[in-house]
């Protein structure tokens, strides 16, 4: 997820995270709006698993419509959305539920929630970079120089 200097938001996915995949696969989450990716004027999503759940579902643009109907945050537009996924996609059956989300309100406010054991993720916000790789696990840096600092658009954490 991103949003430039103008607030324009972005988003983008891999190939949904399922291993064993040719070189040069697309997937089909990665490549249908509103499944694997999804921006509006309320945020940027992007979520990574199992391709043929994620585009059964469409939970990306399901994350930003809750987003928008309730007054909520947006960690909980996402877990209230992934709660439904698992239940809709086979409820504990690990292959088609487990997903990771990364989003990012318009405020720039950022969201991360998996259901997989490991999904690497960061985010920079006032002058850190936080990220991590399993569940529970959040580590954070301070950003000391930025190479192209017109580039980054967090505040200075001073």
């Amino acid at each position: 997820m991103a949003y430039d200097r103008k607030k324009r938001l972005a988003s983008g996915t891999s190939t949904a995270g399922e291993s064993g995949k040719l070189h040069g696969i697309v997937s089909a989450t990665g490549t249908a709006i509103g499944c694997g990716i999804y921006v509006d004027k309320c945020g940027s999503v992007s979520v990574s698993g199992c391709d043929k759940a994620i585009y059964k579902y469409a939970p990306a643009q399901k994350i930003l419509r809750r987003l928008r109907r309730k007054a909520m945050s947006i960690d909980e537009a996402v877990a209230e959305v992934l709660k439904d996924f698992k239940e809709e996609t086979g409820g504990s059956f690990p292959p088609e539920s487990d997903v990771g989300v990364i989003a990012l309100t318009a405020k720039g406010i950022p969201s991360v929630s998996f259901k997989c054991p490991h999904f690497p993720w960061a985010y920079c916000d006032k002058g850190y970079v936080y990220y991590g790789c399993a569940r529970n696990e959040i580590f954070s840096e301070k950003i000391d120089i930025i190479e192209r600092p017109l580039d980054c658009m967090c505040e200075d954490s001073n």
